[in-house]
């Protein structure tokens, strides 16, 4: 059986406080199972979603880096969250995947939400591919981008797509039946990490940390606490059910969505 195991943290993250979220992250991957692939951490995990880009220390961003490097290397998985991120003169909320000492993918969010002013002070990526997690195609979004399913629209459609987020309790019921669309859509298994708790934003999170199956079915659900769900996800059964109901055949592409 070829399989992946997945652990979601749903973390309740420190207001701009880098060095005790990295604890947090460190503490959990100390309790994981010893044979856990991936650990997947929720939007702006280190600082919270801060808008304000004057708060944030570039430093910040190497010194998560480094650290997760170490993880890895102490721990043979993938990590995989955003940050803030300072780049050519520019702000990018940006997802990061670190395995083995390295940083081995990265994504700047290219929806921005702009109810939130996010687009005054960060810059909208420009590209979106996939990955590859110990050969299983992986695609790696980060929160708003969960409402503009034409980014998985791919002429090789991803066995994995993750969501990290801060996605706030107001509109939880969107997030929920959200993920459980793109997994039905690309016949995919989709993992959406939230944060809990509340920011000096003023919002407050419900968590809802989900792991939903290529047909759809919710194979597990976080609550509304800070807290870990440990997942193995059965690739045989996806590529049987591919197989046996081959719509992705059907989809008809009618430009590059990999470029915007």
């Amino acid at each position: 059986m070829r399989s992946i195991k997945v652990t979601l943290a749903q973390m309740d993250t420190l207001w701009l406080n880098p060095n005790e979220n990295l604890k947090k992250v460190e503490e959990i991957i100390d309790t994981m199972d010893d044979d856990v692939h991936i650990l997947v951490l929720p939007e702006m995990f280190t600082t919270g979603y801060c808008i304000d880009t004057s708060q944030l220390n570039i430093n910040w961003q190497n010194e998560t880096l480094e650290i997760l490097k170490k993880l890895t290397l102490k721990r043979n998985i993938f990590i995989i969250g955003s940050i803030p991120y300072f780049q050519d003169a520019a702000w990018f909320n940006r997802l990061i995947c670190v395995s083995n000492g390295h940083e081995v993918y990265s994504y700047h969010k290219i929806h921005l939400f702009g109810l939130a002013k996010e687009d005054v002070n960060y810059t909208s990526g420009q590209t979106n591919n996939s990955f590859s997690i110990n050969d299983i195609s992986t695609q790696a979004l980060v929160c708003y981008d969960l409402r503009f399913p034409y980014l998985n629209t791919m002429k090789s459609c991803p066995k994995l797509i993750i969501y990290s987020a801060n996605w706030p309790a107001t509109r939880i019921t969107h997030w929920k039946l959200l993920l459980q669309a793109r997994a039905i859509e690309n016949q995919a298994y989709v993992i959406g990490v939230n944060r809990v708790g509340a920011d000096d934003n003023g919002y407050l999170y419900s968590g809802d940390s989900m792991i939903i199956s290529f047909d759809g079915q919710i194979l597990g659900h976080l609550g509304n606490k800070e807290e870990t769900l440990t997942t193995s996800l059965n690739l045989n059964n996806l590529e049987q059910y591919r197989d046996k109901y081959p719509y992705l055949k059907d989809r008809k592409i009618s430009f590059d969505y990999q470029n915007f």
